[in-house]
C-alpha cells in the first residue's frame, strides 16, 4: 500500500517570467516552495496522518514495512519537518499528474 500526500491549495506563490525574446532562452521560474509557513505545516500534518493510520487495527495488519520516511528519519517532529522540506516532489515531476494549475492566466488581478 502506498499513501502519498500533496499540498492541493498552497498559499505560497511562485513566478515565471520571460527573460528574453529569444525562444531558445528558458524562462526564469521561481517555484518559491514553502514561502508561507502555513504550507509547510499543512504538508507536515498530511505526512503525519499515515503514521497514525498504520497504527490502527485494520491498517496495522496490512503494513509490513514503512519505507519512506523510515522510522530512523522521523524520531521527532523536527526531523519529520526536515524530511518533509528536503524530500518533496513537485506534482508535475515523476509520475504525478498536475492536480492544480500553477500559472497565472489572464490579467494580473492586483494591477
Amino acid at each position: 500500500m502506498s499513501i502519498a500526500s500533496a499540498l492541493m491549495h498552497p498559499l505560497s506563490r511562485g513566478s515565471a517570467h520571460i527573460e528574453s525574446a529569444d525562444l531558445t532562452v528558458a524562462p526564469v521560474i521561481d517555484q518559491n516552495y514553502f514561502a508561507r509557513p502555513e504550507d509547510s505545516e499543512v504538508l507536515f500534518a498530511t505526512k503525519k496522518f499515515p503514521l497514525k493510520l498504520q497504527k490502527t487495527a485494520h491498517f496495522g495488519e496490512v503494513v509490513r514495512e514503512q519505507l519512506a520516511p523510515t522510522p530512523d528519519e522521523i524520531p521527532s517532529d523536527e526531523k519529520m519537518k526536515d524530511h518533509t522540506q528536503n524530500n518533496r516532489l513537485a506534482v508535475w515531476d515523476g509520475f504525478f499528474a498536475a492536480p492544480v494549475g500553477w500559472g497565472c492566466h489572464g490579467p494580473d488581478p492586483d494591477s
